[in-house]
């Protein structure tokens, strides 16, 4: 097997667990969010935001395992590619782990501490949203982590802001999307009702941000881009994919059908991004068949993968359905 049949491979994996950490991420983060907001708008039906907890609840305990599994495949498959990333992203990774950290301590107090509890709320909200908008940084590492003076500067280039404003809008559409679809089947209509007019509100908020973003690529980056243009049909794809998430929100239908060709387009568009950069890893210098594994090692952690994954996904699943979709208590009157 030749090194750059072992890229393609390898960055197709980086591919997958970085759309899966995206929706994930973004279901768990927006959701919490508008949990928050939720209790402070009077507008909001009774309970939404407690039926956004016990639903959010699985999903925050899993999706911190395809941010692992991104660091475990870099390292594994593309080792010569460490140096650069952990050098470009020390600051946005630590600061994340900062902000993940806290957030675990805030889920606890939120949840099982007698006083305090508002305030835990707001700090885990708040450095729910701050967790991806620190990790999008590796997504431009590649196209201006060079440029960049320092892992601090990384953090405010114009590709950074614009990608971090499309994780911001992203992840309240995601959000949305899933639990809309969730409170329908918990039979509340007035909380679905709730977060389908969220979901309907942030959906061209993410479209005007993912223009900003092609803006700042073409600008910025162009050889990035000019690769991205190079796979138009997917881009196609991922624009029809949301249109029909859109057409399916507003004509209020089939919101599981809904999320999944938002979550396909997400997939879409992650695969658009990272293709678009091939061969490279981050440009000029760091390629992909420069920095991937020997055959040996790609054999072994290839095989690792797709054993763990054998295990990993059917377990997730059946966690989400035990939660989701499974029978008790009505989510909107359950415990937290």
């Amino acid at each position: 097997m030749t090194h750059t049949t072992m890229g393609l491979i390898a960055t197709g994996i980086l591919w997958i667990f970085l759309s899966l950490a995206a929706v994930t991420v973004g279901v768990d983060v927006g959701g919490t969010a508008l949990a928050w907001y939720a209790r402070r708008d009077r507008r909001a039906p009774a309970g939404v935001a407690e039926l956004i907890d016990r639903y959010v609840s699985p999903i925050w305990e899993t999706s911190n395992v395809f941010i692992v599994a991104i660091d475990v495949v870099l390292a594994g498959f593309f080792p010569g590619a460490v140096p650069f990333f952990g050098t470009t992203l020390i600051v946005p990774l630590a600061l994340a782990l900062i902000a993940m950290v806290a957030r675990a301590i805030a889920y606890i107090v939120s949840h099982y501490a007698d006083r305090g509890v508002q305030a835990a709320r707001t700090i885990y909200a708040a450095s729910g949203v701050m967790t991806p908008l620190l990790l999008v940084p590796f997504l431009a590492a590649g196209d201006v982590g060079i440029s960049a003076h320092s892992s601090l500067a990384l953090l405010v280039q114009p590709l950074t802001l614009a990608l971090m404003l499309v994780a911001l809008t992203s992840v309240g559409s995601l959000g949305a999307a899933l639990l809309t679809w969730f409170a329908q089947r918990a039979g509340d209509p007035g909380a679905a009702r709730y977060l389908r007019g969220w979901a309907v509100r942030l959906a061209p908020c993410t479209v005007l941000a993912s223009l900003l973003l092609g803006l700042a690529v073409h600008v910025t980056a162009r050889a990035h881009a000019a690769g991205i243009g190079h796979l138009g049909l997917v881009l196609f794809l991922a624009a029809v994919l949301f249109g029909a998430h859109l057409w399916l929100l507003t004509a209020g239908r089939r919101p599981g059908l809904g999320f999944l060709a938002l979550a396909g387009s997400v997939f879409c568009s992650f695969a658009a991004w990272q293709f678009g950069e091939w061969p490279y890893l981050a440009r000029p210098n760091v390629t992909v068949s420069a920095t991937v594994v020997n055959a040996a090692m790609f054999q072994a952690l290839l095989l690792t993968l797709t054993l763990g994954l054998l295990i990993l996904i059917p377990a997730l699943a059946a966690l989400y359905a035990l939660f989701a979709f499974g029978r008790g208590e009505t989510p909107a009157h359950s415990a937290h």
